[in-house]
């Protein structure tokens, strides 16, 4: 049985980009962006665990820990497919609620579907 673990990340990416390298092979990255920046911090020497999408449709790893957050943090994969993508992540994820959040620096979009 894992460790429990003492605190919980749920945000809408993981802390990491898988990537595709020109050979085929594949990565994770450090992912740009200020909320690795401000919550990398407050996890550090906790058991802790990171849940979000890969940055990669349909792509389906198991659950990992990287250099990026710490040894201690295990980075929980979603799954998301092409659809959900282009309507939830990049509709209204993207294009509605973080322009609402971060003082409307664009223009919400409101899309029924």
């Amino acid at each position: 049985m894992p460790e429990p673990v003492e605190f919980v990340v749920v945000a809408n990416r993981l802390p990491v980009d898988l990537v595709t390298d020109d050979d085929g092979g594949q990565r994770w990255q450090a992912a740009p962006g200020g909320l690795v920046s401000a919550v990398a911090p407050a996890l550090a020497g906790r058991r802790a665990a990171w849940v979000g999408w890969p940055g990669v449709p349909d792509a389906e790893p198991e659950p990992f820990a990287d250099d990026a957050v710490g040894a201690d943090v295990t980075l929980v994969p979603v799954r998301l497919s092409a659809d959900e993508v282009a309507a939830h992540y990049e509709g209204a994820s993207n294009a509605t609620l973080w322009p609402l959040y971060h003082d409307l620096v664009a223009a919400p979009v409101y899309d029924r579907d």
